[in-house]
Protein backbone atom coordinates (compact mmCIF):
# COMPACT_ATOMS: atom_id res chain seq x y z
CA UNK A 1 0.00 0.00 0.00
CA UNK A 2 1.37 3.67 -1.29
CA UNK A 3 1.12 5.91 2.11
CA UNK A 4 -0.91 9.12 -0.08
CA UNK A 5 -1.14 12.30 1.68
CA UNK A 6 -4.72 11.63 2.66
CA UNK A 7 -5.20 14.10 5.53
CA UNK A 8 -8.37 13.29 6.58
CA UNK A 9 -6.47 9.68 7.18
CA UNK A 10 -3.36 10.97 8.97
CA UNK A 11 -1.76 10.44 5.49
CA UNK A 12 -2.20 6.68 5.36
CA UNK A 13 -4.60 4.90 2.44
CA UNK A 14 -4.96 3.66 -0.89
CA UNK A 15 -3.06 5.01 -3.48
CA UNK A 16 -4.77 5.10 -6.71
CA UNK A 17 -2.38 3.27 -8.63
CA UNK A 18 -2.74 0.28 -5.87
CA UNK A 19 -6.16 0.29 -6.42
CA UNK A 20 -6.26 -1.32 -9.76
CA UNK A 21 -9.88 -0.03 -10.60
CA UNK A 22 -8.72 0.55 -14.17
CA UNK A 23 -7.48 -2.29 -15.05
CA UNK A 24 -10.64 -3.85 -13.86
CA UNK A 25 -12.46 -1.62 -16.35
CA UNK A 26 -10.51 -1.99 -19.00
CA UNK A 27 -11.27 -6.06 -18.68
CA UNK A 28 -15.06 -5.11 -18.57
CA UNK A 29 -15.65 -5.05 -15.29
CA UNK A 30 -18.11 -2.66 -13.09
CA UNK A 31 -16.49 -1.37 -9.99
CA UNK A 32 -17.91 0.30 -7.54
CA UNK A 33 -16.25 2.38 -4.77
CA UNK A 34 -16.73 4.52 -1.53
CA UNK A 35 -14.46 7.14 -1.59
CA UNK A 36 -14.03 10.48 -0.24
CA UNK A 37 -10.75 11.46 -2.33
CA UNK A 38 -11.89 13.66 -5.03
CA UNK A 39 -8.69 12.41 -7.22
CA UNK A 40 -10.82 9.02 -7.66
CA UNK A 41 -13.88 10.43 -7.52
CA UNK A 42 -13.33 12.67 -10.61
CA UNK A 43 -11.91 9.30 -12.45
CA UNK A 44 -15.64 8.12 -12.38
CA UNK A 45 -17.79 7.46 -15.17
CA UNK A 46 -20.89 7.73 -12.59
CA UNK A 47 -21.07 9.73 -8.72
CA UNK A 48 -24.04 8.79 -6.41
CA UNK A 49 -24.00 11.20 -3.47
CA UNK A 50 -24.58 9.43 0.10
CA UNK A 51 -26.12 12.00 2.83
CA UNK A 52 -27.44 14.26 4.34
CA UNK A 53 -25.03 13.46 7.12
CA UNK A 54 -23.61 10.43 7.98
CA UNK A 55 -24.21 8.02 10.54
CA UNK A 56 -28.10 7.73 11.30
CA UNK A 57 -29.08 10.84 9.62
CA UNK A 58 -27.24 9.85 6.45
CA UNK A 59 -27.80 7.16 3.98
CA UNK A 60 -29.83 8.31 1.77
CA UNK A 61 -29.39 8.86 -2.35
CA UNK A 62 -29.14 12.81 -2.32
CA UNK A 63 -27.73 12.85 -6.00
CA UNK A 64 -26.76 10.74 -8.83
CA UNK A 65 -24.56 12.18 -12.11
CA UNK A 66 -21.43 12.37 -14.32
CA UNK A 67 -18.29 14.04 -12.06
CA UNK A 68 -18.59 17.52 -12.23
Amino acid sequence: MHQGSCEACGGSGLHATDVGIDGLVDEGNTAVTVEHRMELVARADWVIGLGPESGSVGGEVVFTRTPA
